[in-house]
């Protein structure tokens, strides 16, 4: 269904009346991996009482930070809001004192977010590379994800290789990694990692600032202590 851009999710529109919400959060990045903002907005006019809707439609860390505060507004929870974004701006800035005292140059970075074919992980996901002190050689911050050639992979020459399918776990990322690696011989020349993607890339939400500081540790393991073993797994050295 993904291949023909058709909807992968429907709403449940007689349970979703019963529930009368206030406040219904959607989003507007993708209509093929999560439900249609179209189709949400058309349901919300529908109900009576009208609901809020709240799109989340951020494609860069200031974007997502947006939308987080938005949300946080329309259920009146704007001070934990303020709070966690404090909380989340600074670990990311302690991050940067650290690549920015060492002076470390910064690796080749490619982050796949599929591998069937390849998919160059866009939005928010080149500067989560850059933050953790690497160079994303596939995608820029803000566009979308986008198809490459195995080709425009090697030729990019990346150190390492992340793989982040969209929503995967750990577990599932690391078995596509494998699965890549027993057909891509190139890839044992390169540092390859699975990585928790639901978790720390795929999801616009504080987890991405776990997946800086993951991202952070693979790039950089001279300079931050090894990531959890639960969220990232190394396949092969480089």
């Amino acid at each position: 269904m993904a291949r023909t851009d058709a909807p992968l999710f429907r709403l449940l529109a007689d349970e979703i009346a019963a529930l009368q919400p206030d406040v219904i959060v959607t989003q507007g990045l993708c209509a093929v991996c999560a439900v249609s903002e179209a189709d949400v907005r058309a349901l919300a006019a529908r109900l009576a009482p009208r609901p809020r809707v709240v799109s989340i439609s951020g494609s860069t860390l200031d974007g997502v930070f947006i939308d987080i505060a938005a949300v946080a507004t329309a259920l009146e929870l704007r001070a934990d809001a303020d709070r966690l974004l404090t909380s989340l701006r600074t670990r990311m800035r302690s991050v940067h004192h650290v690549l920015s005292a060492s002076r470390a140059p910064r690796p080749r970075v490619a982050v796949l977010e599929w591998t069937d074919p390849p998919f160059a992980a866009g939005h928010w996901v080149p500067e989560m590379v850059y933050r953790a002190g690497g160079e994303d050689v596939l995608a820029v911050s803000g566009q979308h994800s986008r198809e490459v050639t195995w080709e425009a992979v090697t030729d990019a020459a990346p150190a390492i290789v992340a793989i982040a399918p969209c929503g995967y776990d750990l577990a599932s990322s690391a078995r596509e990694a494998r699965e890549l690696a027993e057909r891509a011989p190139w890839l044992h020349q390169r540092a390859l990692w699975a990585l928790d993607a639901g978790r720390l890339v795929s999801q616009p939400g504080p987890g991405l600032i776990d997946g800086i500081e993951t991202l952070a540790a693979i790039v950089h393991p001279g300079l931050f202590e090894p990531p959890p073993a639960s969220r990232a797994i190394e396949l092969t050295a480089g």
